[in-house]
């Protein structure tokens, strides 16, 4: 639960305004984590100033959040179901300018609720556009990570995980990541590349940025790349391995892919080597023609 504190680092711009240039209220608090039993209930509260020269009136709702594989946040409905739990004690509430007001927010959980994580933004925003323009109306988020108790499950699958399977002459190797928290709660990540030989032995690895800890049921897309020209001097069969440690629990996923490698020097030496045998046979049919014409 604690880690939630690090995922909130990457939302620091959860509170939307549209344009960002007017900011006429603020709300706060930003963020909430919460936990709750199923069947439990609680109540939340958020703090809306109207910091507009005019009295407005402000409506309130629940959206769903979660993350694509880029790791931006995108908030819509019918994300969560979680948006269901969710509900404003009023739907409106007028406030003078320089006021503020708490609005309450109560969560109910259904009895039959499963243990882990779920995501939602509660919306505040004037039920008219700011100082009668419409392109200044302004929706703030403060982002809800409400927490089901009960026993958790840490999951996680390597969807993807290639690159080219022959690499002539390129020293940097570039390959496609791609992964998913299949379990029911957020994820802290490290990971690694390891380069192995025909044999099987380690040559070399390198770490993995992985990021922020990956939400529950979200993917995530990665390019990884390695420098391998200045680590490997011959030209063969390799397999890359990526290797992911997620969770609490230090759980390990997974998965290898191979290709053929020939250095840069190599195809250099062997283009040199080829034009100097060239050249001498060309001289060798040359000395030898002048002499049998002689």
């Amino acid at each position: 639960m604690r880690i939630f504190a690090a995922i909130l680092l990457s939302f620091v711009t959860l509170l939307l305004w549209e344009p960002l240039t007017v900011r006429a209220f603020t709300i706060s608090p930003a963020r909430y984590l919460v936990t709750v039993d199923p069947g439990g209930q609680q109540k939340i509260s958020l703090t809306v100033k109207n910091d507009e020269a005019e009295n407005l009136v402000f409506k309130f709702s629940v959206t769903g959040m979660v993350v694509d594989s880029a790791g931006r946040p995108r908030f819509g409905n019918g994300i969560d179901e979680a948006e269901n739990w969710v509900k404003p004690e009023v739907g409106t509430l007028l406030i003078v300018s320089g006021g503020q007001k708490k609005i309450n927010f109560i969560i109910r959980v259904p009895s039959g609720a499963s243990p882990g994580a779920h995501y939602v933004g509660l919306t505040v925003q004037p039920e008219e556009p700011l100082g009668g323009q419409e392109n200044l109306i302004g929706r703030l988020i403060s982002l809800v990570n409400l927490q089901v108790a009960g026993e958790v499950n840490e999951n996680l699958e390597i969807i993807r995980w290639r690159g080219k399977k022959s690499l002539t002459g390129q020293e940097r190797w570039d390959f496609d990541l791609e992964f998913k928290n299949n379990g029911t709660i957020e994820v802290p990540l490290s990971g690694t590349v390891t380069v192995k030989n025909w044999r099987g032995q380690d040559l070399f690895s390198i770490p993995l940025t992985m990021g922020n800890p990956l939400l529950a049921h979200a993917t995530r897309s990665l390019t990884p790349s390695i420098e391998a020209g200045q680590r490997l001097n011959f030209p063969g069969f390799y397999s890359v391995q990526a290797q992911i440690t997620y969770g609490k629990t230090k759980q390990v996923v997974s998965a290898t892919t191979t290709l053929w490698y020939f250095p840069r020097q190599i195809l250099i030496t062997s283009g040199l080597i080829l034009l100097v045998l060239t050249t001498l046979i060309i001289w060798r049919k040359k000395i030898r023609s002048k002499f049998y014409s002689i």
